[in-house]
């Protein structure tokens, strides 16, 4: 009964399901993980942002990837798509 008033999109609180092609993963988009964002890539390397904080996405570059996620979240963590990452910021 409830069904008719869930949302056809999905929750934002799900966890992603993939990172596309990026190989390096930038945990939290404040300064040190913009600035590790934004030197990766200057150096052409595929590169994802994740972040748990709303303001950030609004004031995040154009064209940045990123992906909204909890890194206190330990089930983030032992069901986050990895397989192609290759390090961690």
């Amino acid at each position: 009964m409830l069904i008719f008033f869930e949302k056809k999109s999905g929750h934002p609180d799900r966890l992603p399901e993939s990172f596309g092609v990026s190989e390096w993963l930038v945990v939290g988009m404040g300064r040190t993980g913009v600035s590790s964002y934004l030197a990766l890539h200057t150096q052409e390397k595929r590169v994802v942002g994740l972040d748990a904080d709303p303001p950030y996405w609004k004031t995040c570059l154009p064209g940045q990837t990123r992906v909204y996620g909890d890194a206190e979240d330990t089930e983030l963590w032992g069901r986050l798509p990895l397989e192609r990452i290759k390090g961690l910021f």
